[in-house]
């Protein structure tokens, strides 16, 4: 659980530095029961689109989004004028203070 928590970190912080004009916040939520992390990285580009499995950087890229999906459950909240990629790994269940998905 330790190294996909770790893995997906990166990844969602590195889509939004290369993707979404830099992670802005990165909120990281433990649960112990069931055990599960959730990460949360905002970005200012709103719109920016998420594409699994391709990137416009170029075809040696953009498989982070594939391989955060094999490890966890992820989606996105858009608002006006920022997003947030979520990723939660672990069984499916709510983590204390973490927002709901949409």
């Amino acid at each position: 659980m330790g190294i996909d928590a770790e893995l997906v970190v990166t990844e969602l912080v590195a889509n939004a530095h290369d993707h979404g004009g830099g992670a802005d916040t990165v909120r990281i939520y433990v649960h112990r029961r069931p055990v599960q992390v959730r990460v949360e990285v905002d970005d200012g580009l709103p719109q920016a689109p998420l594409t699994v499995g391709r990137s416009r950087l170029g075809g040696f890229r953009g498989r982070g989004l594939v391989i955060v999906e094999s490890v966890a459950s992820w989606g996105v909240v858009r608002r006006v004028r920022d997003k947030t990629v979520w990723a939660t790994v672990g069984p499916v269940a709510q983590v204390s203070g973490a927002p709901q998905s949409p």
